[in-house]
């Protein structure tokens, strides 16, 4: 017998305000002027063996470059396509044949190709709708252990619990959208294909529900809850996988901006 699943999703818009102007008593913003700039990220690495008698001890070499561009179309719309130099080529299906002539079609799920191959990571639009809305569409950067990241300014060393057990990429493409009602509280919502960038849509046409709620409420403390569900008819994949995590970052800056505003409301 089959299962039916009923799912509620709800959003509370807490106080965003769009505004809108006369097109006629509106002057054209002549301080403005479309630009771009090149992005250049180039990973290098560094490897020490403390294996008593190891051969190799020692190694330098580079994991992964990044090499784009993104141009600023307007004040509220941004162009950004990036390539990824590494190994992002994939092997995907092989037919071997023995002997007697028979063959077999063998189809590996390996995602290290050959060395410096170059793959489209990143080609996005991205459109600034008000101060609290932005959207982004095509291949997107998503917003799930990313946001620790930027928390933090460093890069993993590696793989993360969520990509190692979850297999969820650094992008993907599909759709993603952004509320910030408030300086101290954010939200988003993300609808993707849930392959990742180096893979098309599959067969079955499966896609990846994300969600996340963000609460900075002083500079250098952050909470976040994210969340994403993925149902799949594919028989290679698991039928339900969903996925809850859970951050609390902090840093020293916070302990002081905390002094501070417990400071400033003594005196008030």
């Amino acid at each position: 017998m089959g299962k039916t699943h009923y799912n509620l999703l709800i959003f509370l818009l807490l106080g965003v305000r769009v505004y809108s102007q006369n097109p006629t008593l509106q002057a054209p913003d002549s301080s403005f002027k479309p630009s771009g700039k090149p992005i250049i990220q180039v990973f290098g690495n560094f490897d020490y063996n403390a294996t008593r008698n190891a051969q190799k001890t020692y190694g330098f070499w580079f994991g992964r470059a990044h090499f784009g561009y993104q141009y600023h179309f307007s004040k509220h719309l941004l162009g950004k396509v990036i390539i990824d130099a590494g190994r992002p080529t994939t092997v995907g299906t092989l037919t071997v044949t023995n002997a007697f002539g028979d063959t077999l079609n063998v189809t590996s799920t390996s995602k290290e190709g050959s060395y410096y191959t170059m793959t489209l990571k990143f080609a996005s639009l991205e459109w600034e709708i008000t101060d609290a809305i932005t959207l982004q569409a095509s291949a997107i950067l998503q917003n799930h252990y990313i946001t620790q990241e930027k928390f933090w300014g460093y890069r993993y060393l590696a793989e993360t619990f969520q990509d190692r057990y979850y297999h969820i990429p650094s992008a993907d493409l599909g759709f993603i959208a952004c509320f910030k009602p408030a300086n101290t509280i954010s939200f988003d919502i993300a609808l993707t294909n849930g392959e990742g960038f180096r893979y098309n849509q599959d067969d079955y046409g499966d896609v990846k529900l994300a969600g996340g709620v963000d609460f900075n409420p002083i500079k250098g403390l952050q909470t976040r809850f994210y969340t994403d569900y993925n149902k799949s008819d594919n028989p290679s994949k698991p039928g339900v996988q969903q996925l809850f995590s859970f951050l609390q970052a902090i840093s020293p800056m916070a302990s002081s901006e905390l002094e501070q505003n417990l400071t400033t409301a003594k005196i008030t």
